[in-house]
Parts: C-alpha cells; structure tokens; sequence
C-alpha cells in the first residue's frame, strides 16, 4: 500500500462529504458514514435519493471509473448496499484480520496516557463494528484491563477498580487512577531534585587558600622526593680530612 492515504473532507454539513483519491482504509470509510449521516440529516435526504446524492464524493479515479461502468445497478441499491460493495471492492481482503489483529496487540506504554491509549482502541474496535471480530463491551474491558501499564494496572487492583463492571464508569476511574499516578511520579522527581540541589549548596568548596596550600604540599613533596635521589659526587682525600678536622657529616657522602 502507497503512503498516499484516503481521508474525508466535509468542511460544511450541507455538502456532500468527499472521500479524496488515495488507498481506502476502514477507518476512512467508518469515517465517510458518519459525514454520510450528517449529511442526509442537515438536507432531510430519503432513503431512495441517498447513493444519487453522494456518487459525485469520490475523487479516487478507480472508484469515479466504478460508478460511470455501472451507474444504473449501482442507483437501484440502498445506501448500505452501495457501502457494502464499496468494501468489499476497495478494502484489502485481510483488512479485518489486520485490523483485529492491531486491536489485540495494543499494550500500554510507561509514558503514555491512559486516556489516550484507550481512545485509540476503541477506535479500532468501532471499526470492526458488523463483522465476528468486533469486540463486545465485556471483551473490550477484559483487553484494556490486561494491557494496562503494569504500574496502572497494580494500582488498579490496590484500589479495587476491578469491582466496577459498566465499562464507561472504569474508564473514568481508571484515567482518574492514571492522572494521580502520573502527578505522584512528577512530584516525586521535583523532590528528588530539589534535595539534590540543596545536598550540593551545602557541600563546602575547596577555597584558593587550600588549593594553594595542597599546591605547596605537593611541590615540597616534590622538592623532597628530588633531593633524596640527587647524591653528591664523592668525596677526595683532602675534603675527608677536612671534615673530619672540624667534625663535619658524612651522611649525604
């Protein structure tokens, strides 16, 4: 499949939606039977005038050669007909395995939100709406439940969300579960970060003065270490007799 992508234009209620030209996916088409549905209702359509009224939406030059080779057949049928074929001739064939198989995949990452992870589901599943892989409420609760992030999800069982049943209201108390967490997390690493600051500003630094003064240790060190591997040169007969005249030391000689 290229990259360019079929999506839905429907700026004013009133006019017809249009499906631009590009590879046809399901949710572009869910996408076009909803503007479809806004659109019957903004202009009272009747049933038997509603495919009339939309074969002038599509911009797909495959699907524009579709209509013209057969218009006629195509007028006699009801609007669901018309979208059925309209499946069946422009969706891949695997589309809904594909689909299905993406719904059941979707795990929740560490960073993402609940909320947002949620939506994206239940999107895929709207999908799937009319065919054996769509998923029931109960199915949809027991897929979010067990991809939920493990620290949710822990969360989760600590505070007995389990208990409640109607999808939508768990929903809302797990995305209320996954704010607070996410707020604890943010101002657990500001803490962290503030004591870190604190833990340097109280560090004492080195001044100049000791710098200096581990300097002065280092070069006398230094200077110590030289002198005891520089040995004076021998003494002659003459100097010896010398220092022992006055009692001089032999200790460097």
């Amino acid at each position: 499949m290229s990259s360019n992508i079929a999506f839905i234009e429907h700026p004013v209620t009133k006019h017809c939606p249009i499906l631009t030209a590009g590879d046809v996916s399901p949710k572009a088409l869910v996408d076009l039977v909803d503007a479809h549905n806004e659109y019957f209702i903004a202009k009272d359509i009747e049933d038997k005038d509603k495919v009339k009224k939309i074969l002038g939406g599509f911009k797909d030059v495959h699907i524009r050669d579709w209509i013209a080779s057969d218009r006629e057949r195509l007028l006699a049928l009801d609007y669901m007909a018309f979208m059925d074929e309209l499946h069946i001739n422009y969706l891949p064939a695997d589309w809904e395995d594909n689909v299905c198989t993406e719904t059941l995949g979707m795990k929740m990452d560490k960073n993402a939100k609940f909320w947002d992870w949620c939506q994206a589901m239940c999107a895929l599943n709207i999908v799937l709406c009319g065919t054996p892989s769509h998923l029931s409420e109960t199915a949809l609760h027991n897929q979010l439940e067990a991809n939920l992030e493990p620290s949710l999800r822990l969360y989760c069982v600590h505070e007995k969300l389990g208990k409640v049943t109607v999808l939508k209201d768990w929903i809302t108390a797990v995305k209320e579960a996954d704010e607070k967490l996410k707020d604890d997390r943010k101002r657990s690493c500001e803490i962290f970060r503030e004591e870190a600051a604190l833990r340097a500003a109280k560090r004492p630094a080195l001044s100049n003065h000791s710098r200096a003064g581990n300097s002065d240790v280092r070069g006398s060190t230094s200077g110590t270490s030289d002198s005891q591997t520089k040995r004076c040169p021998k003494l002659d007969p003459e100097e010896r007799k010398l220092l022992i005249m006055y009692n001089g030391c032999f200790k460097c000689r």
